[in-house]
Formats: structure tokens, C-alpha cells, sequence
């Protein structure tokens, strides 16, 4: 192999035999399947089929050793399609390598859907920079250099007359001349000295241009985006560009230190990121690092978060135990102090209860055991049903609700009414804990987002106000190191999953502690277009259901537990019935055998034989079971529809609401 061959295809050969080496190595390693996996083997692909194309070139170019002559010499189509196809893989391997290191510049963002359209937009622009990009180099000029160490001809101007003289010289005296500043011209084509076996002209400066982009992005992944890479990587990376820069350079400045090291160039920058980015060794240590600093993080905030619930917890049931200490070790105690204990008892046990509901709320959506279940109801039924709730938890004679409804709302919708109710509910209730005195309002309206109905809810207040340590730890983003939570922001966090849930939102419209301000937007879909119209005459008065007389009825409950049988028959009692209790399956199936009952409480969760298991066995034993309404501390989305398809008339959340029990008596026994 002569000299110059050997400069020319010399390190391409070594790299060649690298890239391979570095391909089988890849393939043979279990590594993720991602993206910038997919990319990494592109680029060593390209790489190789790169330096295979260069080869070709090279040995067309040393076959075709044509004569040197003054006129243009025209250059074999054959070598003019070979280089120009090199051309065009550079400029893809350019383009699909910054895709590859702009892949890796996004790949820490959490929102997948953020990551997936802004890598589209990437690979959009890249791939119409790089259409332009072929389409110019493969239309502008290249000049073809075959061969090396001839004389060339040359004109030689002689500084003292007007005298010219055309000579024979080789090119090493055409470069001293040049660098003695006598006054030469070269003659025919050449405008280029060297030794190896390449091409120069115009299109080069296109893959150049493309080079630049390439850099640019290398510049924002290692040098913006600093975090990408560790240290100890950071060091192998920056050995690789210092060793290409040096190649560089002594190929520039160096006379006679002409050797191709393009795709040696490339080979080193793949290799580079074998043993640094794309080590899989190296990720699955990452990886277990970052998910062990996440677990010791997540049991940090776990701690912490039962150490705050463990303290909302105990603040209402230090009132329960409190007063009903009170009212059972005082002996003078009277009438009126006992309702009044009674009544703070009552609040405290419904503040627990909105706290607990909150909590497993929260753990089934994060859990991801939370379902939509989308059905029809009644505007109407929702709107009175949120404003009886308020009505039911404020001092009218402190605090004023007035809820206002868009008259054109549609009569009938469809959507996860449960959730519904629990979005603006937390809301309205969030809203109640920072207001003392003053007014606040719901305003229930409507608009079309693109092609979705979008039920919107308004909530404001008036002389309401966050305290300001509360307002610094829950409603800005400086609670970076405090992870304790309130009553009241847990319920808007969950009222915000919900509404995440049903592809709506929840955001807070007033940025100060003062005069609090929600926006709610949930996608619903219209079962009914007829309007709702005026429904101000139901929201002035109160929903609360009074005791019916049932005289001649005869209720079972069953449960296990005997404090629960005890609590619901008290409950019972005033509606004037006959009642029974069985604290088992077993007990219940023999009272039902020798007893005609007008209507059944069954506990779920019951040794031996559960709530589901009694059922069956009492279809057996009677086909026409009485109404059957399932007891259950479950009031998770879908619950009523679980107990009804195991057989179940209705079922009634523990602890029972009065409010529900009586309804659900006026529904069935009624008539």
C-alpha cells in the first residue's frame, strides 16, 4: 500500500474494525428500550455503512490515477454518485446524532406528553434541515484530488520586467515558492496540495453548516443542561473532544501531517458514549442510586406526612373524647350543656370523618385503584345537594352561602356525579375554614371548550384570609422542606386529582391570602338540552329530611359488631317500627326462616359467613327477599354498583348519615 492510500483509508480501516467491535458489544448488553437506545444503534449503523462508503470512494479514486493536464479533466459519474452518497450519509449522521444528544437533553422531563411533542418538534426541524442540506450539497460543485506528488505546470512572473515564464514543478517547490512570496500562478485546476486520496468544493460548506447545528446542540446538552452527565462522565467526554480538537488542529497547522481522520473522529465520539452515556452498567447503577435516594425521599415525606395527619387526626378526636368524658364524669352537668358538648362532639366526629374520607380518596387515586364511572343525573339533584351541604356546616347568623345557577344549564348531564359533588364540595369547604364572617358564593355555569361542555364552577368569598405561615407552607412554592399538610389543603388536592381524573382542572384565582377565589372546569357530557331554568325557590330552603311514621314495619339489621346494631336501631326508633338484630350470617338466615321482614340491614364484613355469602344463601331459602341494603365503611366510586350486582337493593356508607337512611326508607318502604 502506497503512502498516500494509506493516509487515506488507514485510520478509516482500524475504525472500521472499532465501530463493529462496539456494535456486537451493544447489541449483546440488556438495555432499555427507548428512543435514545434506538438512536445509538442507528448512528454506529450509519457509522459503519459511513466508512464503507468512504473506502469505496477512496479505491475509485486510486484506480481511476488520471493524467494531469491544463484543461478540466471530467471526473467518472461512478465517483460522482459515491461521494455524493457520502455526502448525504455524513449529513444524516449528523442530524440523527443531534437527535440523539437532544433526546438525551430531554429525557429527565416528567410529563411524557411534553417530552414526546417536543421531541416531534425536534425531529421535524432536524429532518427539514437536513432534506435542504442534501438537496445543496448534492447540486453544488465538488472538486476531486487523485493525485499526488506530479509536476505541475505554472507561470512565473519575474518582478524586474515584463517577462513571464511557464516551468515544470513538483508540488513541494510550487509550496516554497508560495511561502518565498514570488509571484506564481498555477496553471489548470489545482487549487489544493495533499497527499490523500479526497474531495473538496462547495458542498463540503454544506455539511460544515449541518456540523455547526451539531455542536450547538452538544453546547446546550453538556454545557446548559449541566446535569445531564456526572462528573466522572464528564471527564471522558471532554477527553474525547480535547483528542479530536489536537487531530485537528496538527492536521491543519502540521505540512505533511495528512492523514483522514474523519470517521475516526466519529468512531471516538461513539465510543465515548458507550462507555459513558449509553453504559448500561453505568445506568442500572444510576438507577439504582436515583431510586434509592427517591425511596429514602418518599420515606422522609411519608413520615412526615403521618406525622401531620397523625396530628389532624388527634385534634378532633381530642374534642370526641374530651366532651364525652366530660358529660359522662360530670354530675351536675345540665340539658343545655350536654347539647351544646353533644353538638361540638358531632362536629369534631364530621371533620374526622372528611379527613379519613380524604385520606383513602387520596390513596386510591395515587394508587391508581380509582375509576370513573360516568351515569346520568339530574343538574338539579346536584346543585341542591352541594347547596344543603354548605347549609349544613355554616352559622348563618356569621357566615351568608348564596349560590347562583346559570338558568341555561342543561336539564340532564353525564358524569361521575360522586366525583362531581367532591370537587366543589372540598372546594367550598376549603374555602369555609379560612372564612370567619362574611359571604361566600358558588356560581354554577357552563361553556364549550373546542368541542367538549365544560361545567364550570366559580367559588369566592368574602373577608376570608389564609394565614400567613398556612398561606407560605400550602400555597406558594416555598414548602420545599416542609411536608406537613392541613385538613384543608388535602381536600383541594384531591378535589384537583378528580378533576384531572374527568379532564377538567382546578386552579386558584387569587394569588393573595385575602378574599380566597377558585376556578373549577369539569368535562361533562349533555343527556337533556332542555334548560334547567329558575331553581332559586329549592336553594332558599333546607333539604333536611324529617322522620316518617312506619308504623306496622318490621326491620332486621345484622352486624357483627353490637355497638353498631345498637346505634342503627336508635336511629330506627323513631320511625315507629318493629325491630330485630342477628350478629351473624348464620343468626340472620334462621330469624329469616320463621320471620316475615318488610326491609333488611345487612353488615358486609362479618366472620364466617360476609354479607355477599348470607345474601345468597337467603335467595335460596326465599327468591322474594325483602328490599336487602348493604352495610359498609366502603364508600369508594362504584361501591353502590358492586353491592347491587352481587344482589343488594341499595347499600349505606358507616358511619350512617341520618339524612341518607331516611331517604332510603322514604324510597322503599313508603307508600
Amino acid at each position: 500500500m502506497n503512502n498516500t492510500l494509506f493516509a487515506s483509508v488507514g485510520f478509516s480501516v482500524c475504525s472500521l474494525f472499532f465501530t463493529i467491535f462496539i456494535f456486537l458489544m451493544y447489541l449483546n448488553k440488556k438495555k432499555y428500550k427507548n428512543i435514545e437506545n434506538t438512536l445509538f444503534v442507528i448512528l454506529l449503523i450509519l457509522l459503519v455503512v459511513l466508512i464503507v462508503n468512504e473506502l469505496a470512494y477512496v479505491l475509485l479514486l486510486h484506480i481511476y490515477q488520471l493524467p494531469i493536464a491544463i484543461d478540466n479533466l471530467k471526473t467518472p459519474l461512478l465517483i460522482q454518485i459515491v461521494c455524493k452518497l457520502y455526502l448525504t450519509l455524513t449529513i444524516v449522521w449528523i442530524l440523527v446524532f443531534t437527535f440523539y444528544i437532544l433526546a438525551l437533553a430531554t429525557r429527565k422531563r416528567i410529563n411524557e406528553e411534553e417530552k414526546k411533542a417536543s421531541r416531534k418538534r425536534i425531529a421535524i426541524s432536524l429532518a427539514i434541515f437536513g432534506l435542504i442540506a442534501i438537496i445543496a450539497s448534492n447540486c453544488l460543485n465538488l472538486e476531486f484530488y487523485n493525485y499526488t506528488d506530479k509536476n505541475l505546470i505554472i507561470e512565473e512572473k519575474n518582478e524586474y520586467s515584463k517577462e513571464t515564464t511557464k516551468t515544470m514543478c513538483t508540488e513541494i517547490e510550487y509550496t516554497k515558492k508560495l511561502k518565498n512570496k514570488e509571484n506564481v500562478k498555477k496553471i489548470g485546476e489545482y487549487s489544493y496540495i495533499n497527499h490523500l486520496y479526497t474531495f473538496a468544493g462547495q458542498a463540503i460548506y454544506v455539511v460544515y453548516g449541518i456540523a455547526v447545528i451539531a455542536l450547538i446542540a452538544l453546547f446546550y446538552a453538556f454545557i446548559y443542561r449541566n446535569n445531564l452527565v456526572n462528573k466522572s462522565q464528564k471527564k471522558s467526554i471532554i477527553y474525547s473532544f480535547v483528542l479530536v480538537l489536537v487531530t485537528i488542529t496538527v492536521q491543519v497547522l502540521v505540512d505533511g501531517a495528512d492523514y483522514n481522520f474523519q470517521n475516526f473522529q466519529l468512531t471516538l465520539l461513539l465510543m465515548t458514549l458507550f462507555f459513558t452515556l449509553e453504559n448500561q452498567d453505568n445506568k442500572l447503577l444510576t438507577e439504582h442510586e436515583e431510586s434509592k435516594k427517591k425511596a429514602e425521599e418518599a420515606n422522609k415525606e411519608k413520615t412526615d406526612f403521618l406525622t401531620s395527619i397523625s396530628h389532624e387526626i388527634r385534634t378532633p378526636m381530642n374534642t370526641i373524647m374530651g366532651y364525652s368524658d366530660v358529660i359522662l364524669r360530670e354530675k351536675n352537668i345540665t340539658k343545655e350543656e350536654v347539647n351544646s358538648d353533644v353538638t361540638n362532639v358531632h362536629t369534631a366526629a364530621v371533620n374526622l370523618l372528611e379527613l379519613i374520607n380524604n385520606i383513602l380518596d387520596m390513596s386510591r387515586v395515587e394508587s391508581e385503584k380509582e375509576t370513573v364511572v360516568n351515569k346520568e343525573y339530574n343538574t338539579q339533584d346536584l346543585i341542591i345537594e352541594i347547596n344543603d351541604l354548605m347549609n349544613s356546616k355554616i352559622d348563618p347568623e356569621l357566615i351568608k352561602f348564596n349560590i347562583y345557577v346559570d338558568q341555561k344549564l342543561p336539564k340532564k348531564l353525564s358524569g361521575d356525579y360522586t366525583k362531581v359533588i367532591k370537587i366543589i364540595s372540598n372546594i367550598l369547604i376549603n374555602v369555609l375554614n379560612y372564612t370567619k364572617k362574611g359571604t361566600i358564593e358558588l356560581k354554577m355555569t357552563q361553556f364549550w371548550k373546542e368541542s367538549s361542555f365544560m361545567l364550570n364552577a366559580v367559588v369566592t368569598s368574602e373577608h376570608s384570609e389564609i394565614p400567613e405561615e398556612e398561606f407560605l407552607k400550602y400555597y406558594t412554592n416555598n414548602n420545599e422542606s416542609d411536608n406537613r399538610i392541613s385538613t384543608a389543603i388535602l381536600g383541594v388536592n384531591v378535589a384537583k386529582m378528580y378533576a384531572n381524573m374527568l379532564n377538567g382542572k382546578v386552579e386558584m384565582t387569587s394569588k393573595a391570602r385575602c378574599n380566597i377565589a377558585y376556578n373549577i372546569e369539569i368535562e361533562e357530557s349533555i343527556i337533556d338540552q332542555n334548560i334547567i331554568g329558575d331553581i332559586s325557590s329549592l336553594l332558599s330552603s333546607k333539604h333536611n329530611y324529617e322522620a316518617i311514621d312506619l308504623k306496622g314495619k318490621k326491620i332486621l339489621v345484622v352486624d357483627d359488631n353490637a355497638l353498631n346494631i345498637k346505634l342503627l336501631m336508635r336511629l330506627l326508633s323513631s320511625y315507629n317500627v318493629t325491630l330485630d338484630s342477628a350478629n351473624s350470617g348464620k343468626e340472620c338466615i334462621e330469624k329469616c326462616k320463621v320471620n316475615k321482614y318488610d326491609i333488611i340491614f345487612l353488615d358486609h364484613m362479618m366472620p364466617e359467613m360476609d354479607g355477599i355469602e348470607t345474601l345468597n344463601e337467603l335467595k335460596k331459602i326465599n327468591p322474594n327477599l325483602p328490599p336487602t341494603i348493604a352495610l359498609t365503611a366502603n364508600a369508594y366510586t362504584g361501591v353502590k354498583e358492586f353491592y347491587i350486582s352481587q344482589g343488594f337493593t341499595d347499600y349505606l356508607a358507616k358511619p350512617i348519615n341520618k339524612n341518607e337512611l331516611n331517604k332510603l326508607l322514604i324510597q322503599l318502604l313508603k307508600k
